[in-house]
C-alpha cells in the first residue's frame, strides 16, 4: 500500500502516453500548479508532435525510522542577489533565519525547497542587478541519523534528491488556498453575525459587534459577556470602534492575563 496520492499518480503515469505522463508528472512536481507555458508545450506535443522533456518526479516512500539532518548550506553563486560563499549552519533543534525584506530569506527557502523536492516547485532567478549572471552553485551537507555526513552539489538543473526528499518544507504559499478560505469565513462571521449586516468589506473600521445577536446563537450568555469584556480590553472600548492597538498599547502583563482568560473560556476543565 502506498503512503500518499502522489505515489499512486506516479504509478498511473508510467504507462500513459507522453503528453499525459508529462502532465501528471508536472502536476506532481508543482502540486497541481502547472504553468500555462508548460501546458502549451504539452499541447503542442500532443497536436504537432513537438519535442517534450519529461522528467520523472523523485518521490520517496515514507520511512518513519529514518531521520535526516541538514547541517550546512553554502551559497557559492547564482541565486538571486544572495551573497556569494555565504554559509548557513543548521542545528538539530531549531534554526531561525531573520532579516529585512529582500535580505534573502525566501531565496534560501526556495533552494531548500528544490533540493528536497517540495510539493510546489519554486522558480529560482539569477541576480537581475548583475551585468552577467553566474551559474547556480550550492553545496549542502546533511547526515542520516547514525551515519556519516554527506555532501551534495546542486546546480539548479534537478530537484528532489534521495534521502533529502524525506524532509518536509512549506511556506505561506503552500497554505494559500486554506488562508483564502479562512478569510472568506471570517468575513461572513464579522459582517453577518457580528455586525448583523450583509457582507461589505472585511476591513470595515466603523463596524460594531452585535453581541446581542451572538447571544441569540448561543444560550451561554455568560461566555458571550466574557468575550465582550475581553474584546473591549483589546480594542480599547466596550465595543470595537476602529481604534487601532498602536494608539492603545496593551502591557505584556495585561496581554498574558487576557490569554489566560481566553484559555479558561475555551477549556474551563483545565482550571
Amino acid at each position: 500500500m502506498k503512503s500518499n496520492a502522489k505515489e499512486y499518480l506516479k504509478e498511473f503515469a508510467i504507462s500513459q502516453q507522453g503528453w499525459l505522463k508529462a502532465l501528471i508528472y508536472d502536476a506532481i512536481e508543482s502540486n497541481g500548479n502547472v504553468t500555462n507555458e508548460r501546458k502549451n508545450k504539452i499541447f503542442k506535443h500532443l497536436t504537432d508532435g513537438a519535442d517534450l522533456n519529461v522528467t520523472e518526479p523523485n518521490i520517496n516512500e515514507e520511512d518513519l525510522e529514518s531521520e535526516i539532518y541538514i547541517t550546512k548550506l553554502i551559497h557559492k553563486s547564482g541565486v538571486n542577489a544572495l551573497k556569494e560563499n555565504q554559509t548557513i549552519k543548521f542545528t538539530k533543534d531549531v534554526t531561525i533565519l531573520y532579516g529585512l525584506n529582500g535580505a534573502g530569506k525566501s531565496s534560501y527557502f526556495k533552494v531548500l525547497n528544490e533540493i528536497v523536492g517540495g510539493n510546489q516547485k519554486k522558480e529560482i532567478l539569477p541576480n537581475i542587478y548583475a551585468e552577467t549572471t553566474k551559474p547556480i552553485e550550492i553545496e549542502l551537507k546533511f547526515e542520516e541519523k547514525g551515519k556519516q555526513s554527506q555532501t551534495i552539489n546542486w546546480n539548479g538543473s534537478n530537484r528532489s534528491f534521495d534521502l533529502l526528499n524525506k524532509c518536509k518544507v512549506f511556506d505561506t504559499s503552500y497554505l494559500k488556498g486554506l488562508l483564502e478560505t479562512r478569510k472568506a469565513v471570517e468575513c461572513v462571521i464579522d459582517e453577518v453575525l457580528f455586525n448583523n449586516q450583509l457582507p461589505t468589506k472585511y476591513s470595515n473600521k466603523n463596524s460594531r459587534i452585535a453581541w446581542g445577536e451572538l447571544k441569540k446563537l448561543n444560550n451561554d450568555s455568560v461566555t458571550i459577556d466574557k468575550l465582550e469584556t475581553l474584546h473591549g480590553r483589546l480594542s480599547g472600548g466596550a465595543m470595537h470602534n476602529g481604534t487601532e492597538n498602536e494608539e492603545n498599547p496593551i502591557e505584556i502583563q495585561e496581554f498574558n492575563t487576557m490569554i489566560s482568560d481566553i484559555e479558561t473560556i475555551l477549556d474551563p476543565s483545565d482550571q
